[in-house]
């Protein structure tokens, strides 16, 4: 055997209790819920699937992609994203909101997820090759997954079920104005659970009107490996100046 291939790790969140979370590549995946108190304009989602038993896609109002619901996909700029801070670190948070059926089919997988930053609009898409040009900000590795269970939360649409939380620092090198791309996976591949609903949507998670907002059950330790396990450089120069300005040339530095 000539080396050892990386451990794929599931993160298992349909254990019924909200805060529960795990790690996946430095990225934090929480059972947590808006709080609908706060009104129904507080989910603002700017991605929504729908497919069965496998949906994929990503967020721009111009894809013509067959999963992609249009109407609430749209393009993020960098400015419009929020801030939390766990365990001295500043971090990105984003909502998930599940729309499975109830009983026996509940459960979904994610079973990919991607990030990527453009300083253009990616537009009449129709697959995602237009948006992977390169090496993404955030990815899964090979048989990674957030294993998910509608019931935890419940409640009918337009009330989050997860939270994702991706380390800002990541960011460092891009401008407010450029674009943020989250390309999503939900379905049966690799064992996990059949996407089975009417849709799952991706939102900008608010500051504020959340029931689970503080830090994690979890333990959040610094991130020390990349996206496919090399290890982090001092950010801003090396690792996306270099990665993505060589590779993509899509990124501009900050001056």
């Amino acid at each position: 055997m000539s080396g050892l291939s990386a451990q794929a790790v599931i993160v298992d969140l349909t254990s019924g209790s909200l805060g529960t979370s795990g790690i996946i590549s430095g990225g934090i995946f929480e059972s947590g819920t808006l709080d609908t108190s706060a009104g129904s304009g507080t989910y603002d989602p700017f991605l929504r699937l729908k497919n069965s038993p496998v949906e994929s896609g990503f967020n721009t109002s111009g894809a013509t992609m067959p999963d992609v619901l249009g109407g609430r996909s749209r393009e993020v700029q960098l400015a419009e994203l929020n801030t939390v801070t766990l365990g001295g670190s500043d971090y990105y948070r984003f909502a998930l909101d599940l729309a499975e059926p109830g009983g026996g089919d509940s459960k979904v997988s994610l079973t990919d997820l991607r990030i990527f930053v453009r300083d253009t609009v990616v537009s009449n898409a129709t697959s995602t090759a237009e948006l992977f040009l390169g090496s993404p900000l955030y990815a899964f590795g090979a048989g990674d997954r957030v294993d998910l269970d509608y019931s935890v939360v419940g409640g009918g649409s337009g009330k989050s079920d997860m939270f994702f939380y991706m380390p800002a620092s990541r960011f460092s090198a891009f401008q407010s104005d450029d674009y943020f791309y989250l390309y999503s996976q939900f379905g049966n591949g690799g064992g996990g659970q059949s996407a089975d609903g009417s849709f799952e949507e991706w939102a900008i998670a608010p500051t504020n009107g959340l029931t689970v907002n503080q830090v994690p059950n979890a333990p959040i330790p610094e991130p020390t490996t990349a996206p496919f396990g090399a290890p982090i450089p001092e950010p801003t120069t090396a690792l996306f100046g270099a990665a993505l300005v060589g590779v993509l040339g899509l990124a501009r530095r900050r001056s």
